[in-house]
């Protein structure tokens, strides 16, 4: 059962999708910031994953589609760090990412623990 604090870190990581998913006009600059390739499809993967299991996860949240989203949060969020390093506007965007990942996956951190087998049968009974 979704509490509102879940519903709250999964709508963040949706919009963390959807932004991941945005990273890949990145591609189109003329400029020397210009990311690799394979990291912005490595990005927009992680996004368009993110958004698939958010939907699955809203009409049924299960602990295996959770531990997936806090994964991919956490991995989006170390994508951030070499961003830290390039110019003043990578760094806010970095840094505004990273952040927002940081409170997603600390509303949804009750999913981290697997629950015992009593009370995922409490859950299907209720």
């Amino acid at each position: 059962m979704l509490t509102q604090q879940h519903k709250t870190g999964l709508v963040l990581a949706f919009l963390l999708g959807l932004a991941d998913i945005a990273f890949l006009a990145a591609l189109s600059a003329d400029s020397e910031d210009r990311p690799p390739v394979a990291i912005v499809v490595l990005s927009v993967a992680i996004g368009v994953v993110t958004l698939v299991l958010v939907a699955a996860a809203w009409r049924s949240p299960s602990w295996p589609v959770m531990i997936a989203i806090i994964v991919l949060r956490v991995v989006s969020g170390l994508g951030d760090i070499p961003g830290m390093f390039q110019s003043a506007g990578i760094v806010v965007t970095s840094v505004v990412h990273l952040l927002v990942s940081i409170v997603c996956i600390a509303l949804l951190r009750d999913w981290i623990r697997r629950p015992a087998p009593a009370e995922r049968a409490q859950h299907r009974v209720a």
